[in-house]
Order: structure tokens, then C-alpha cells, then sequence
């Protein structure tokens, strides 16, 4: 039998509250990532 594992992508992206780094956030979402958001505002 065979499993056939995929490996786990996670993305950690700083800056992510506003510019550059919310639209990284955004796209990598939006191609099937687990992503860890970190941003100075809430």
C-alpha cells in the first residue's frame, strides 16, 4: 500500500497587517497555505 503524503507548506509572513506583506498573506492563502500572520496593528 501507498500513501502519498504532500509536504506541509506554512508560510510565516511579517508585516502583514498593510501593504507588501498582507498581499503575500493573501496570496499565498489563496494558493492552499497554512500561513502565521504577524503585524503591529491588530
Amino acid at each position: 500500500m501507498s500513501v502519498d503524503k504532500k509536504p506541509a507548506r506554512i508560510a510565516i509572513v511579517t508585516g502583514a497587517g498593510t501593504g507588501i506583506g498582507k498581499a503575500a498573506a493573501l496570496a499565498l492563502l489563496a494558493d492552499g497555505w497554512s500561513v502565521v500572520l504577524a503585524g503591529r496593528r491588530p
